[in-house]
């Protein structure tokens, strides 16, 4: 549960770099097969991802657990390549105040996929915060 919640996190920092991450072109090719294969409507996409406003929409739910799979991080049983997501974490992280905001995080259940990487991401929303407290 822990490796889900850095795999958000990374996601979140992924969307927010512009020219730093060599990976961004990759995360939009998939964020946009994403949206089409779960019908995730664009501006609600933007407004989690960039406002942190999330909206309670199914389509919204899913599209997070597919923008994970699709990043390789997570597997069809919700297994995560801890490997694969920490090799995404920015450097300049603080690594103390992640692993609160993780353990936190890490204590979520729910019944799906699609809803526990909601949830997920809704709670990393604050490590985000604190890596990037300028978003643009």
């Amino acid at each position: 549960m822990k490796t889900i919640a850095i795999l958000v996190i990374v996601a979140l920092i992924g969307s927010s770099h512009q020219q730093d991450n060599p990976d961004r072109a990759k995360f939009r090719e998939n964020a946009e097969a994403c949206m089409k294969e779960t019908s995730a409507d664009q501006e609600v996409v933007r407004k989690a991802f960039r406002d942190g406003e999330f909206a309670d929409d199914s389509k919204l739910k899913c599209f997070f657990k597919c923008i994970y799979q699709k990043m390789g991080t997570l597997d069809a049983n919700g297994k995560i390549d801890l490997s694969r997501v920490m090799s995404r974490v920015p450097p300049n992280a603080d690594k103390a105040k992640m692993d609160e905001i993780l353990t936190k995080c890490s204590q979520l259940k729910a019944d799906d996929t699609c809803q526990l990487a909601f949830d997920v991401a809704k709670c990393m929303r604050e490590a985000w915060k604190l890596i990037h407290p300028n978003p643009n």
